[in-house]
């Protein structure tokens, strides 16, 4: 991404889910310190209701989205506002609902606190 950013004289923006605040710091070098022993296993767990993201009509593909490419290998659909941006997670198409959303940073948390993950 810098090389990009550098290359097309972009500013660039990545989110990096709160694992560089220092609270996150602090408890990763805890964990690493072995202030409670050896971590073996983490588990992540979300309740969380989310509100219906409802029905959206098809329409015209707004004017510099290149919608074939947003689409990559998926099925060829009508643009959607629901099928477009924050809400394709909820495609299985090309998304995967809540998976996709807090458990893919609570994942990337884990890996980066150093705990690792045998698909058990």
């Amino acid at each position: 991404m810098v090389a990009a950013a550098r290359k097309y004289k972009r500013i660039v923006q990545h989110g990096t889910n709160s694992r560089s605040s220092a609270a996150v710091r602090e408890a990763v070098g805890k964990l690493r310190q072995g202030v409670i022993g050896d971590v073996y296993l983490a588990r992540g767990l979300c309740f969380r209701r989310r509100d219906t993201i409802g029905r959206t009509p098809d329409e015209p593909v707004p004017p510099g989205v290149h919608y074939d490419l947003w689409l990559g290998p998926a099925a060829r659909r009508p643009f959607s506002r629901n099928r477009f941006h924050y809400n394709w997670h909820w495609n299985w198409e090309y998304g995967n609902g809540e998976l996709a959303l807090p458990f893919t940073r609570k994942f990337l948390l884990d890996k980066f606190i150093g705990i690792a993950h045998t698909g058990a």
